[in-house]
């Protein structure tokens, strides 16, 4: 081919059998390396890993001292697709890499939900913030919370897409103080913000062109699942499980959701009231109630004396007052897949006019956007469906869950016939009881599977030793192109002839310029 070469490196764990892959990265870290003669253009999308990783830090500096290494010192643009640890918590575990001189940024790119002078943006910023603070709540309650007992219960494992990540000086930093860090690496006029519909060019001696598919900025962007009928709700309503927790946490605001079914008047049956009353055969009302609710919730007693029914131990069994704690975990699910669905997505055009599709965590609303607008590019006009057909890179959202690839308005139109997926996930990891998490999904990775015939390029395991590829005939081009002889990465070679990959920090042994097929 003629024109520059284009290599994609996906990041993953470093392993430590240089034979074998023996972790992933639940996280994305992707740099794109343009060269052409002597000129050299590196553009970096995301760098993180998910809170809980095993040395998460030593992970990611590793990582960052590879990125330092490869393109220089210098990396022409960096691409912050969301807020979320997954993807930036790169940032602080190597901030005095990226930030204190050794890593030059020429361009950052965020989407317009990061725009400070945008006054949608501050609205949402102000939204996301808050719901994060009750977040934090919830995984470290006040000792009288109704969630001190258990608030992983209640945030699923959820937090660890929101926690802060240590920065090298001992501090701590938010994903949104690693986008303010991001906002200052280059020149003031260096910062874009951008949304679904702009078309520019990246930065660098070797530029490409980009096409800007989402975030939206309507109702879709609220959007986070298909539904049959259609009748989303893309707020918090009184009685919601947001408005549940939130009262929760604060026991001032009294019954804000309004979900009480009694009259404030008729409220008279406290929990303090009911263990503090003490047995009474001529008690009134209430308190025989009380009395009554006591012996049989509260109290290690039986329910009646042992001539009247038996010895019941422990009534605290029969109790179900905490079991709603679990909806708290259905907030974390909203306020995740919210943040996913303001991922930047972007179509890199190729010079011989397909594309390569980086579409962060986007969820179904930011997808079906797409569809809702053409694109003006290179003296065409482009819709969605003819951007996808072009596909011959996806990057595949969220680790390959089950609702980041959206099947009709999406994968079902990626017909390129050479078209790639790269996948960023730790599938043993994601799946461990604490989570429990199908990260890749069956489904996804089936359809990923047959739509690439085998072309899956996964984070936690080297194509030759992946069995899921061997009902599909191997690509000797394909595989010309896939370098996986790094410990830290692996490189796919996009466009332009297959070369070898150059050695890097932190890696072993340098790129061949082809495999046979297994």
């Amino acid at each position: 081919m003629s024109g520059p070469g284009i290599t994609v490196r996906m990041y993953r764990g470093p392993q430590a059998d240089a034979g074998k892959v023996e972790r992933g990265l639940l996280g994305d870290c992707f740099l794109i390396r343009i060269e052409q003669g002597e000129a050299r253009s590196f553009i970096l999308i995301d760098c993180g890993v998910l809170t809980g990783t095993p040395d998460a830090r030593g992970v990611m500096r590793a990582v960052a001292q590879d990125i330092a290494a490869t393109c220089g010192g210098r990396l022409d643009l960096v691409i912050a697709t969301h807020q979320h640890a997954d993807h930036l918590s790169g940032f602080a575990h190597a901030a005095d890499l990226f930030f204190g001189g050794t890593i030059a940024i020429g361009e950052v790119w965020l989407a317009w939900t990061e725009d400070p002078d945008d006054d949608q943006a501050n609205e949402l910023r102000a939204r996301f913030d808050h719901a994060r603070a009750t977040l934090a709540r919830l995984a470290a309650p006040d000792p009288h919370s109704a969630f001190a007992g258990a608030p992983q219960t209640a945030l699923a494992g959820l937090d660890a897409f929101f926690a802060v990540a240590p920065a090298g000086s001992g501090a701590r930093m938010t994903t949104g103080a690693i986008i303010d860090r991001l906002r200052e690496a280059p020149a003031k006029d260096k910062v874009r913000y951008l949304g679904s519909g702009a078309v520019l060019q990246t930065p660098g001696a070797i530029p490409l062109g980009a096409i800007v598919l989402g975030p939206p900025r309507d109702r879709l962007l609220f959007k986070d699942l298909p539904t049959k009928r259609g009748d989303e709700t893309y707020a918090a309503p009184p009685g919601s499980t947001q408005a549940l927790v939130e009262e929760a946490l604060d026991s001032t605001d009294t019954d804000r959701s309004g979900h009480s079914p009694f009259a404030p008047g008729e409220r008279r049956l406290t929990e303090a009231s009911v263990r503090a009353v003490a047995d009474d055969a001529a008690a009134g009302a209430d308190d025989a109630a009380r009395q009554w609710l006591r012996r049989r919730y509260y109290d290690d007693l039986p329910p009646d004396p042992p001539s009247r029914g038996g010895d019941v131990p422990d009534q605290k069994r029969r109790r179900i007052d905490g079991d709603w704690l679990a909806a708290a975990g259905a907030f974390a699910l909203k306020l995740d897949s919210d943040t996913n669905n303001t991922s930047l997505v972007i179509a890199f055009a190729l010079p011989d006019g397909d594309f390569m599709l980086f579409a962060g965590d986007a969820q179904v609303g930011n997808w079906e956007s797409w569809h809702n607008q053409p694109y003006v590019f290179g003296g065409q006009t482009l819709s969605a469906t003819d951007i996808l057909a072009r596909t011959r890179l996806y990057k595949v959202g969220h680790h390959g869950s089950h609702n980041a690839t959206l099947k009709a308005k999406g994968l079902v139109l990626m017909t390129h016939p050479g078209l790639v997926a790269m996948v960023s996930t730790d599938e043993a990891f994601a799946r461990l009881p604490a989570r429990g998490w199908q990260m890749p999904a069956a489904r996804t990775k089936r359809a990923l599977l047959e739509a690439t015939q085998g072309r899956l390029i996964r984070g936690d395991r080297r194509w030759r030793d992946d069995d899921d590829v061997r009902a599909f005939p191997a690509s000797g081009d394909f595989l010309g192109r896939l370098d996986e002889s790094g410990d830290l990465f692996v490189d796919y070679r996009v466009y332009g002839d297959a070369v070898s990959s150059p050695k890097a920090t932190g890696t072993k042994g340098t790129g061949r310029k082809g495999r046979r097929a297994p």
